[in-house]
């Protein structure tokens, strides 16, 4: 959103935008989709904290590839510490420390796309976490997220390759993404065995031999299944 100022002065111009920010209604969710729109946010934020505490579902989705002032991020979560929903979808050359210090006590709904090494102090500081949806987990050998307590996690989508790693609890509701040419979702299955899972999504690729009937006899409690055959050219790392 932009602003039209017609005054010539900066003192003037901060005026004005603050009389805007503090006749601003309170949102309970927010969309941001540009760094014009975190940047406007972060204004908005500064002069009207209440803006910012009434939010409690948050999406920052940026382009990829593109550059942006991580630091606007951070004051952007600093100011909304009462949701409960966060998506952060922003290009992985992210600086690692993006997430650093940052918690949110109500948080119950993450999903990102950030790499796995910069989420490990960040979900240990989100140890009530019910849903959680993870992209690719980034070029290293083990997934940095392995032996990570989430107990209270219902619902996870990660890839297969990191899905034992994470799942400590029950869950209800799994996807099992292939994230590299290596991936199998055998492991990831056989891992689900002690959930009462009810809706389960799984890649594949075709030489993952005898992948249905893993499922049924790993998850007998199952009442939705959504099987997804993918061609290796279509994995990342």
């Amino acid at each position: 959103m932009s602003l039209q100022l017609g005054s010539p002065t900066r003192s003037r111009q901060q005026a004005l935008l603050a009389s805007r920010a503090r006749s601003l209604p309170t949102r309970r969710d927010i969309r941001i989709a540009s760094v014009a729109e975190v940047e406007y946010f972060v204004l908005v934020g500064r002069y009207n904290t209440t803006v910012g505490r009434g939010v409690e579902d948050l999406s920052i989705t940026l382009p990829p590839n593109t550059g942006y002032p991580a630091q606007a991020i951070r004051v952007a979560l600093r100011l909304t510490p009462n949701i409960e929903c966060l998506v952060l979808d922003v290009p992985v050359e992210s600086p690692v420390t993006l997430l650093n210090g940052v918690r949110f006590p109500n948080l119950r709904i993450f999903s990102t796309n950030l790499p796995h090494r910069m989420l490990v102090s960040f979900l240990n500081s989100h140890p009530f976490l019910k849903a959680l949806a993870l992209g690719n987990c980034g070029r290293g050998h083990t997934c940095p997220l392995h032996g990570i307590e989430l107990r209270d996690l219902s619902d996870l989508q990660c890839p297969s390759r990191c899905f034992v790693g994470v799942v400590r609890g029950p869950l209800t509701t799994a996807t099992v993404n292939l994230s590299r040419l290596t991936s199998m979702s055998s492991l990831a299955v056989w891992s689900l065995s002690s959930s009462n899972l009810h809706t389960l999504t799984v890649d594949y690729f075709t030489n993952d031999y005898d992948v249905l009937s893993r499922v049924i006899f790993a998850t007998p409690s199952l009442r939705k299944l959504r099987l997804n055959e993918k061609a290796q050219r279509e994995v990342r790392i």
